[in-house]
């Protein structure tokens, strides 16, 4: 039998590794494996027996005053037949910061957001722009590297062999990770596959607002945005939410097959927030599920968002930009690339391809969406194929 040992579930981040417990649990019922806690009582009492928002919010709080800096890894450990390796599930979202201590200490190191090759001179964040590997941990540079304010780590580079891409779940599946609770909104999910796919592509964005350069122009963390800005304005960089409101409005002009929406967006300096076009969390799978394609343009250091798995659980296809981090398995019919957006300039944006690609997107089968969704991204999947990678042989 094989055993998982969950050594360190982080309450500041819980939503990121649902979809694997969910997974885990879901083996566990079926008899495949056998899941234990190894946690605090306080990490057990905020995640694991209880699903309030408030309960699980005053607890999150006061485990985070007690931890003093917030934690991004799940760690755990896999055994089977006197075998044990252990490894650790990195949720941050940008591609480039990795737990450098983390990495070097465990056997299989999961990266949510993944890079799509991990070179020696960094990750490409847009085309010829090249940022270092760094530790999550705040430390001292040197020489070169004293523009960063985090740690450039060679060791992402050494120890690359180690480092395997994961995937993204839905935003969140409960206020904690009960089994029940998590099945309960999971199967919710999975009643979108029933809705009927009578439109061809939707968009629905939180903002159009750019985000502005930080005040600072060394020591940058670039991890918080602001401070990426400051580093690719030099570029002439644009923001790829200020690229949402063009695609939006190219997409509303095509017809009622098309629904393209903004919540937050800039009019003439001021922001307006459209409530009209808020779509509640509980129904999202099935707003979505009435659309044969997604549209995707890739923010946030060109991490891959929700909004996939909530479409492929849909039976619904995304349409992205060209992207620079991957899931395990490579994608098939069930993405399709336009054109490069996400902090290119404006200027070298090929809109027209852009326009002609979202008019002429490929046919796409519903059935195939969804049978790549189930044999690939289902949490059963995901959750083996953490298993067997980390113990290194299939036992799944």
């Amino acid at each position: 039998m094989v055993t998982v040992t969950i050594n360190q579930l982080p309450v500041d981040s819980f939503s990121y590794f649902q979809w694997f417990l969910l997974g885990l649990n879901e083996l566990e019922s079926a008899g495949k494996l056998k899941l234990k806690y190894d946690v605090t009582l306080l990490d057990r009492f905020a995640l694991l027996w209880n699903n309030s928002k408030w309960i699980s919010g005053v607890l999150r709080r006061v485990i985070y005053k007690i931890n003093k800096v917030p934690r991004y890894n799940l760690i755990g450990e896999v055994e089977y037949n006197g075998r044990r390796r252990s490894f650790t599930i990195d949720c941050k979202d940008s591609p480039f910061i990795f737990a450098e201590k983390l990495l070097k200490d465990c056997d299989a190191y999961f990266k949510l957001q993944c890079p799509k090759s991990i070179d020696k001179e960094g990750f490409e964040i847009m085309p010829s722009v090249r940022i270092p590997y760094m530790d999550v941990e705040f430390g001292e540079n040197e020489g070169d590297n004293a523009i960063y304010s985090r740690k450039v780590s060679t060791e992402v580079y050494r120890l690359r062999d180690k480092i395997y891409p994961g995937m993204i779940g839905p935003r969140r599946l409960a206020w904690g990770c009960r089994f029940k609770a998590m099945k309960k909104q999971y199967l919710k999910y999975v009643e979108s596959q029933s809705v009927s796919k009578e439109k061809k592509l939707m968009a629905y964005f939180g903002s159009t607002d750019a985000v502005k350069p930080g005040n600072k122009e060394t020591n940058l963390d670039l991890d918080w945005e602001p401070d990426m800005i400051s580093l690719l304005k030099q570029y002439n960089s644009c923001h790829p939410n200020e690229k949402r409101a063009k695609a939006v409005s190219l997409i509303n002009e095509l017809g009622n097959q098309y629904d393209g929406r903004l919540i937050h967006e800039l009019i003439n300096g001021k922001e307006v927030v459209h409530h009209e076009n808020i779509v509640p969390l509980k129904d999202f799978c099935d707003f979505i599920a009435q659309f044969n394609y997604n549209l995707n343009i890739s923010g946030y250091r060109m991490s891959i968002p929700n909004r996939f798995i909530e479409s492929f659980i849909s039976g619904t296809a995304i349409i992205t930009d060209k992207l620079r981090v991957k899931w395990y398995k490579p994608f098939g019919s069930e993405v399709f690339e336009t054109v490069e957006l996400g902090y290119l300039p404006n200027e070298d944006v090929d809109w027209e391809r852009f326009k002609d690609d979202i008019k002429n997107l490929p046919a796409v089968d519903k059935d195939e969406v969804l049978k790549a969704y189930n044999e690939n991204w289902s949490p059963t999947a995901f959750a083996r194929y953490v298993v067997n990678t980390t113990i290194g042989i299939e036992v799944l």
